[in-house]
């Protein structure tokens, strides 16, 4: 099926794509979660990164958004 990015699916493409917008839209379906910005979650997942998290240590703190 892919994701929204791809273009088969209407998307830009994934060269095309920002890495936090797939991350936000399409890894963790973030965009589901009410009164959580696409800007809020640039700023978090940066800070992240600068704390030095590994990618698990951020997609589980991201995909139990869903699950509080």
């Amino acid at each position: 099926m892919g994701c929204w990015c791809d273009k088969k699916n209407g998307g830009a493409g994934k060269t095309n794509t920002s890495y936090y917008w797939h991350l936000y839209y399409c890894e963790y379906y973030l965009d589901d979660i009410e009164n959580y910005s696409y800007e809020q979650f640039i700023v978090d997942y940066k800070k992240m990164e600068d704390e030095k998290k590994t990618s698990l240590d951020m997609y589980e703190h991201f995909i139990n958004f869903h699950t509080a």
